[in-house]
């Protein structure tokens, strides 16, 4: 006990760092949990100790014991996280070096498996998140990690739709990851992104990851078509190695090779054009208006508008007024929208509703329409939009 409380302290020696983790492995649950935060609080110091507890290889396999038996899962979740932080103050080798090591120790240890376990198991929200962390600072930049989970990325896509929160573990498995990023859009992963998803920033850095592996990719193949005769080929390839060197007095000759595998890189073409062509489907979709039905000038005037019109109309005919309500030029114009707002105690209340929501939960405007209007398809988030844009926004 008197070691725990050492940790809190900068005089707390290496030998007794060492008693503390030969502790962890055999101590009873209140123990355990009094060790792994006093060891947490050690990692966070840019100091040798950090060092001997990272590279402590019986811990990973203590904490892979307590995954599996569902022990402290919460703790050990934010335990292995702290393993895995970089502080920025220490030398970029060593820091490197030892985020590397603990990596590896995860995956060989067998806390990986565990983990991939508990991904597809049911868990309470709180976990699920410090799961879905963890698994990202396991998993980034380390190519052997991302391919022991890219039986996943379907999971992801499927959860990604659900809970955000999920986006952080699929962006660490596809960056700078070709095979995964062929996975992601064979299981159909451009689908996540809607309109709707685009008013959220974690949505455009996974878009953006996604984008950049297609250009990395594409820019470092020369395509070879298969109709192009021998002598145009050849020709094209000499021409295209005179365009990316420095051209000098006497240029040195360079020997084209005699066997190309044709086969191979039209199978990698394939592979980039159609995931170029399915980004750009994809972003297109997501920007674009659907024009396939024609409108007239005096019909639908988007989901806000129609919306509008048709509530108007209801009214109107429940309180038995004058046919002379206001079209759809109500919603589109902010002033005249201003002035319902004063003598339309429906829309006071749906804008009092939208205000507390935003106080909620930002500018998620899907969030607020579920959590809000449940059951009123009507209230979508273009529509919630709209009512911000114009009504809130000064």
């Amino acid at each position: 006990m008197k070691y725990i409380r050492k940790t809190q302290n900068q005089d707390i020696t290496e030998k007794e760092i060492y008693k503390l983790l030969i502790l962890l492995r055999d101590c009873d649950t209140n123990l355990q949990t009094q060790i792994i935060l006093a060891l947490g609080s050690v990692l966070f110091r840019n100091n040798k100790q950090r060092e001997i507890i990272i590279k402590h290889d019986p811990l990973y396999e203590t904490l892979s014991k307590y995954l599996n038996k569902g022990q402290q899962i919460g703790l050990t979740l934010k335990f292995i996280s702290a393993l895995l932080y970089i502080d920025m103050k220490e030398g970029p080798t060593r820091r490197k070096s030892l985020y590397i090591y603990g990596q590896n120790m995860i995956r060989i240890s067998g806390c990986l498996s565990a983990l991939r376990i508990l991904f597809v198991s049911m868990m309470q929200r709180e976990l699920w998140i410090a799961l879905c962390r963890c698994l990202a600072d396991v998993c980034r930049g380390c190519v052997l990690n991302q391919t022991f989970c890219s039986d996943l990325i379907p999971m992801c896509i499927t959860f990604c739709r659900r809970d955000t929160f999920v986006i952080v573990f699929l962006q660490s498995l596809l960056e700078g990851h070709e095979k995964n990023n062929r996975l992601f859009h064979l299981n159909n992963g451009m689908s996540i992104f809607t309109r709707e998803s685009m008013y959220n920033t974690q949505y455009l850095q996974l878009l953006n990851t996604v984008i950049e592996n297609v250009t990395e990719d594409g820019n470092n193949f020369y395509p070879i078509s298969t109709s192009t005769p021998k002598r145009d080929r050849t020709l094209s390839t000499i021409t295209k190695i005179y365009e990316n060197r420095k051209i000098t007095k006497r240029p040195k000759k360079y020997k084209v090779p005699n066997k190309v595998n044709r086969s191979l890189s039209i199978k990698f073409l394939d592979v980039v054009n159609s995931s170029c062509t399915t980004i750009i489907k994809s972003i297109k979709s997501v920007f674009t208006r659907n024009t396939s039905v024609k409108q007239t000038v005096n019909e639908k005037c988007g989901s806000f508008t129609e919306y509008m019109r048709i509530r108007d109309q209801y009214l109107s005919d429940i309180s038995k007024s004058s046919p002379d309500v206001k079209s759809c030029m109500t919603c589109n114009d902010t002033l005249l929208l201003k002035e319902k707002l004063v003598s339309d105690d429906c829309l006071k209340v749906t804008v009092k509703k939208l205000k507390h929501g935003i106080n909620m939960f930002g500018c998620d405007f899907k969030k607020i329409s579920k959590t809000f209007w449940p059951h009123k398809q009507c209230m979508t988030p273009a529509v919630l939009y709209n009512l911000y844009r114009k009504l809130l926004i000064k």
